[in-house]
């Protein structure tokens, strides 16, 4: 499997927040909040854009990782 890193779009922000549902569904707690915990801080003005990617294998994204 060949992963490719590039920076995360917009238009794709639903999908990385549901892939990290799906990730950490169940493992520390019924349920998880880490998908929201990306949706917020997205909205924080510490946020950098330049250092958000999403891994991309045949063009479908398979996991993304934010600095702050």
């Amino acid at each position: 499997m060949k992963i490719t890193l590039r920076l995360e779009e917009e238009a794709e922000y639903r999908i990385v927040e549901e892939i990290t549902r799906e990730a950490f569904w169940n493992v520390y707690s019924p349920g998880c909040s880490e998908h929201l915990i990306i949706h917020k801080l997205r909205m924080w003005p510490q946020f950098i854009k330049e250092l958000d990617y999403v891994a991309v294998s045949d063009d479908k994204i398979v996991g993304n990782i934010a600095y702050v």
